[in-house]
């Protein structure tokens, strides 16, 4: 199983809180670039997880994400 956390995979400073918070539960840490995996619930700290939902606003995601976007297709299109 996997959660996405796109929000966080596009802004260095909330990745490191964020793994640095969830380290700290002492749950396994399994994440590559926006999934996080487990196995069952029981291993993830949903505390953890639920604020990184609330860190991020909306609007600055959609931002982010857009930003992004627009990097990725320009690359595209250099190359």
């Amino acid at each position: 199983m996997a959660v996405y956390l796109s929000a966080i995979s596009a802004d260095d400073d909330a990745r490191e809180h964020y793994e640095s918070e969830y380290r700290v539960t002492g749950k396994c840490y399994d994440m590559g670039q926006s999934r996080v995996r487990f196995r069952n619930v029981d291993y993830v700290p949903l505390d953890v997880i639920g604020d990184v939902l609330e860190a991020i606003p909306l609007d600055q995601f959609v931002t982010t994400y857009e930003a992004v976007r627009s990097a990725v297709r320009d690359q595209k299109k250099k190359a």
